[in-house]
């Protein structure tokens, strides 16, 4: 424990060290970027750990700021910095497992389907590979669960849960299901 306090302190003044190099400099460096000139590889290194910390940061928060994860991610473009794929990837899928099982307690509950509805769009434009078993796992229970529910809500003509439905196929989509096999075989 006493070493994962000093490992954990030692990280944070690193952070805050890069984050200082980073916001005093970033002008001169955007501006040394744009004109072709090389930047040191002292400020790269600076820009990489604070977007990089900065953009698994945003993933943990309560409430995903989509703007401000866009913006990173054009940052990370812009810079041609690495992503700290463990790290970032360990933080999106703790998120999205997170969101799903809240939409597991309460399947009805639109906002919370939306919401991961964007979580997921957001997670695409990631250039790193997520690991969607668990995630997965929980949609088929949602499916298993509620899913007949929901498409019988829709054959009697309610425009919430033909809406529910088609939300949920696209989340079940972009989670690389054959959306239409798992479905019939709920």
């Amino acid at each position: 424990n006493i070493l994962n306090l000093l490992i954990s302190k030692t990280l944070e003044e690193f952070e805050e060290t890069y984050r200082q190099m980073y916001e005093n400099n970033r002008i001169l460096m955007g501006f040394l970027h744009e004109i072709g000139i090389p930047v040191k590889k002292a400020f790269y290194a600076a820009v990489e750990f604070t977007l990089n910390a900065d953009i698994k940061k945003a993933f943990m928060e309560e409430s995903i700021d989509i703007d401000r994860i866009k913006e990173l991610i054009n940052e990370i473009k812009r810079w041609k910095v690495p992503y700290d794929t463990v790290d970032i990837e360990f933080a999106v899928r703790r998120k999205l497992e997170t969101m799903m099982n809240e939409l597991s307690k309460n399947p009805s509950d639109k906002e919370v389907l939306v919401r991961t509805q964007k979580m997921l769009e957001l997670i695409r434009l990631l250039p790193i590979e997520i690991n969607y078993w668990q995630t997965q796992n929980i949609f088929y229970n949602i499916a298993k669960a509620f899913y007949k529910d929901f498409l019988l809500q829709a054959k009697e003509g309610r425009e919430d849960a033909k809406h529910w439905i088609a939300i949920f196929k696209y989340i079940g989509e972009m989670l690389y299901f054959n959306i239409d096999s798992v479905l019939s075989a709920v």
